[in-house]
């Protein structure tokens, strides 16, 4: 019944490239003035706790069924730190007083998530078809 595990994983992990890619548009509005700098701040602040919480309960998940998960756990870990990082230092805020000068840095961050976002999608999309046809098979 692993495949089951796999697939919540799987459609949980949905969310977090799409949060980096809303991210990566308000940043694009931002800089051609469609968008104030104190919504985006607060809409993007918001998504980025909602992104961090997502984030530690998939890692606490995949923490549960260790044996079965430990490859998705090692490569859970590095943005997992990066992001008890950022939350422990506050620096994941955005103040849109300092948001002109760190909108390329963010949106390069927002791009480097994404493309990580995507490989676990796809590592646990592998995950859940391999644990489907071995339940198959037995």
């Amino acid at each position: 019944m692993i495949f089951i595990l796999w697939l919540l994983v799987w459609l949980f992990s949905i969310v977090h490239p799409f949060l980096n890619g809303i991210y990566l548009i308000s940043f694009l509005e931002y800089e051609h003035n469609q968008i104030s700098s104190m919504s985006l701040c607060k809409n993007v602040n918001i998504m980025i706790k909602i992104e961090y919480i997502t984030h530690i309960l998939l890692f606490v998940i995949l923490s549960v069924f260790f044996n079965s998960t430990y490859i998705a756990l090692i490569l859970n870990v590095p943005i997992i730190i990066y992001h008890i990082k950022c939350y422990l230092d506050k620096s994941y805020e955005l103040d849109p007083t300092d948001l002109y000068r760190e909108i390329g840095k963010r949106k390069k961050e927002a791009i480097a998530h994404i493309i990580y976002y995507v490989i676990l999608f796809g590592f646990y999309l592998y995950s859940f078809i391999r644990s489907v046809i071995e339940f198959e098979s037995h």
